[in-house]
């Protein structure tokens, strides 16, 4: 297992009934949906981007904020900022990158990911555990149990160098493409790869991964 994660032969468990859905942008501007989103980004709290607005500034302006980020991704004349690169310690020794984005372009990524997420959730294999909602390392652990007692003797710990930083982001965007779509939200997808990041150099391509790292 490796950073919550479990690979298992049972791989038939996975669902891949395929289902491939056209209109979102009703359903991810919807109050509701942006507002959730805006709490659970204030929920998770986070620095300020590169435009130096923190949490507690955009609430300030709750209603003005996001009405002209719901005008923005209606119209769609939103893009996104780069992504603020800092560089964190790894317990392991040395650094590691960590990317912040605004507190506006959080709260755009959180509304789709809420529409998004669960199309994708049903597609995951039963034995996947990382970064999966309500799941955890440790039910992870109880699975490996499981199979312990069924008769399996070896488990794999594997781990990708630079995973997130050497992604395809076109052969990434086939897959979403596979399931979704509506090229309202693939527009969105698609200026989040390319934002970019700035760092003390200044700004950076990002021409494979996502910008934002964590």
């Amino acid at each position: 297992m490796s950073g919550g994660g479990l690979v298992s032969d049972r791989i038939g468990r996975c669902k891949m009934t395929k289902r491939t859905y056209y209109t979102f942008k009703d359903r991810t501007l919807d109050k509701w949906n942006m507002d959730h989103a805006a709490h659970t980004v204030f929920a998770n709290d986070g620095s300020a981007g590169i435009d130096n607005q923190d949490i507690d500034d955009f609430r300030d302006n709750y209603r003005q904020n996001m009405r002209e980020l719901l005008r923005q991704l209606w119209n769609e004349t939103y893009e996104p900022s780069p992504v603020l690169r800092v560089m964190i310690p790894k317990d392991s020794g040395g650094e590691r990158p960590l990317g912040i984005p605004t507190i506006k372009d959080r709260i755009a990524q959180e509304t789709v990911r809420r529409i998004l997420g669960p199309i994708f959730e049903k597609i995951f294999c039963d034995c996947s555990y990382g970064f999966r909602p309500n799941r955890s390392a440790l039910e992870a652990i109880e699975k490996v149990e499981e199979y312990r007692e069924q008769g399996y003797t070896h488990v794999v710990d594997a781990d990708i160098k630079g995973y997130f930083d050497n992604i395809d982001q076109d052969l990434l965007l086939d897959f979403v493409t596979e399931r979704i779509n509506d090229g309202w939200v693939l527009r969105l997808i698609r200026s989040w790869l390319a934002a970019g990041v700035m760092t003390e150099d200044g700004l950076e391509g990002t021409p494979k991964g996502p910008p934002r790292e964590e």
